[in-house]
Order: structure tokens, then sequence, then C-alpha cells
């Protein structure tokens, strides 16, 4: 399901490395973009064309309205396969 919110919200995908400073896994920035934090790090950011809900581990709610961005064992074949599911849509 989480794959399929993305193939439709993406409007680009980007691989890059980006070392939050929030000091925990789950980081918003007054930005409205949202980091899914893994290793200190995240490697992927998707740009959203409308907010996406999300909710926290321990059941708060939020939205990220500009960007999420996460961690991917290979970004460059993650950000490749998002590529063709949006060029499909």
């Amino acid at each position: 399901m989480m794959w399929s919110w993305i193939g439709l919200s993406v409007v680009r995908v980007r691989a890059e490395r980006r070392f939050p400073a929030t000091g925990g896994l789950l980081g918003t920035d007054g930005d409205g973009s949202l980091d899914l934090i893994v290793g200190g790090q995240t490697a992927v950011a998707v740009d959203l064309v409308s907010p996406v809900a999300y909710t926290r581990p321990l059941g708060r709610t939020g939205t990220a309205r500009t960007t999420v961005r996460f961690h991917a064992d290979d970004p460059g074949a993650l950000v490749a396969a998002l590529g063709r599911a949006g060029a499909g849509r």
C-alpha cells in the first residue's frame, strides 16, 4: 500500500544522501517534509503532489505536505522503479 501512494503521489523522485539533525528516527521539517531515518541518514526523497497523512509509532498523526525522505538499500534501483511506475500513469 505504501508503494502505491508513493507511486501515485510522485512528481519527482531523487536519490540523495542526507543526514538530518533531528536526533530521532522520524523527523519533520517546518516546510512540511517528513524524514524516516535509518542509520542516521536518508537516501531517497519523494516530492509529493498533494499532502499525505501518516501515523507515528505511538499513534500520533501528522501530514507530510512537500517531501517524504527515507532510506533504501539500493536507492538507484528504487528511484528507477518509481520512475517507471510514475511514467505508466
